[in-house]
């Protein structure tokens, strides 16, 4: 019943799989942090297991006209990420991220 209702809901059968697909990896983040500085949002987080290369290119897709700066640093146990984005039009603007 539930793997029909998530089939249904979200398009796959499993969490492991939906994570996979839209985020490019397959744990969910560690400790996230959002911060909003003169017109700049900057997100950090861990992830557990490799870059989070889909939802970087997600972001990009849905806000075409921000610039983003990513920073990644490997460990033995996973990657510190930081994505940095602001309005390229107006750089005080802060750009939404939902």
């Amino acid at each position: 019943q539930l793997v029909y209702y998530n089939l249904t809901t979200y398009g796959y059968l499993f969490w492991y799989d939906w994570y996979r697909h839209n985020w490019g990896v397959k744990w969910n983040a560690i400790d996230p942090e959002v911060k909003s500085d003169k017109g700049q949002l900057t997100i950090t987080f861990y992830s557990p297991a490799n870059i989070p290369s889909e939802i970087i290119e997600t972001l990009v897709k849905k806000h075409p006209n921000a610039k983003f700066g990513v920073y990644f640093e490997e460990d033995n146990n996973g990657v510190d990420c930081y994505v940095t984005l602001h309005d390229s039009m107006n750089s005080n603007k802060l750009v939404k991220v939902n």
